[in-house]
């Protein structure tokens, strides 16, 4: 049987610990090249929803040979690029399905029979998989007595954030703030481990107070973005990234597996000031934390029960 979740399975059968281990367990397959992450591929096309939207389509994909999982993630959205009080674009999702929803997709198979596993939505899996990276991260790099927190936004991503470090380290005070580009390199002090899931979200001069500066994954090739003639929409957003990485040389960067294999040194004295750059989501990691969900949730006995046989042919394509 083929199973159907829903974000509330998700929820029911996931916790952050498990997220965080599973990873770690891992990142060291993806390190030696036995686990594949496959790059992000988009797709950017003019809509009918409105002139100043466009329609994305987007997609993911890896395999964990070490949990017999591959997975694909793919959405389908409505992307619009309003500008704020300073002249800066952000992208913002569009709820246009039936009732105001979003579209996205993460499908499980079996890599010893090739069938489909299990058919969930994107939401909660990819913020859990967003926060458990960082949560790793902060594993390895953090001080060992860092007792408190400072969470730059207060949306969704940022409560799990804070969920990840709370299971990394024991937290005895959490401060939120909203607001964009608020920390400067000016506040940077000894000891402080610093982590940012978005390109725009730091001063590039806080970068450059690191001691260690650790990227998520650089390995894999670009992503590649296509799009309609005459589509311009997403260009400045894209431009940004680019710009950032470049001034970053984010190429050279130590990853996140070389940390968690003893490739690179991590901090090394409780002063020095630790950076972890989670920019890049991995199909990979889909699959990864895939495999913990496909377990918990036959365990727990959740989700619908479809016939494989649905999705599967006796046709040799």
């Amino acid at each position: 049987m083929t199973l159907l979740l829903t974000n509330d399975d998700v929820e029911r059968a996931l916790t952050m610990r498990d997220c965080i281990d599973v990873l770690e367990r891992a990142y060291p397959e993806l390190g030696e090249g036995i686990g594949v992450s496959r790059t992000v591929s988009q797709i950017f096309t003019p809509t009918g929803h409105s002139k100043d939207a466009l329609y994305s389509f987007k997609s993911m994909d890896g395999v964990a040979p070490f949990a017999g999982i591959a997975a694909i993630r793919l959405t389908s959205e409505i992307l619009t690029w309003p500008k704020d009080a300073s002249g800066r674009a952000k992208k913002v999702r569009i709820g246009a399905a039936p009732n105001g929803r979003f579209v996205g997709l993460v499908l499980l198979f079996s890599t010893t029979t090739g069938e489909p596993l299990a058919i969930l939505p994107d939401g909660v899996i990819q913020r859990l998989r967003v926060a458990a990276t960082t949560g790793l991260a902060a594993h390895y790099l953090a001080r060992k007595d860092a007792s408190e927190v400072a969470m730059l936004g207060c949306g969704w991503q940022a409560g799990a954030q804070v969920q990840a470090i709370i299971e990394v380290r024991k937290v005895k005070r959490i401060r939120c703030y909203s607001w964009a580009h608020v920390f400067s390199a000016d506040w940077v002090e000894p000891g402080m481990h610093i982590s940012t899931i978005q390109h725009a979200e730091l001063d590039p001069a806080v970068f450059k107070k690191a001691d260690v500066l650790i990227a998520h994954y650089t390995a894999g090739r670009p992503a590649v973005i296509d799009s309609s003639r005459g589509v311009t929409h997403a260009d400045e957003t894209e431009d940004m990234r680019k710009a950032v990485r470049a001034a970053l040389k984010e190429h050279e960067l130590p990853n996140l597996h070389d940390l968690v294999l003893g490739r690179t040194k991590g901090r090394t004295a409780p002063e020095q000031v630790s950076c972890f750059l989670n920019y890049v989501g991995l199909g990979y990691q889909f699959a990864a934390v895939g495999s913990l969900l496909h377990r918990k949730a036959l365990e727990l006995g959740i989700g619908r029960e479809l016939p494989t046989e649905w999705f599967t042919e006796d046709v040799n394509p």
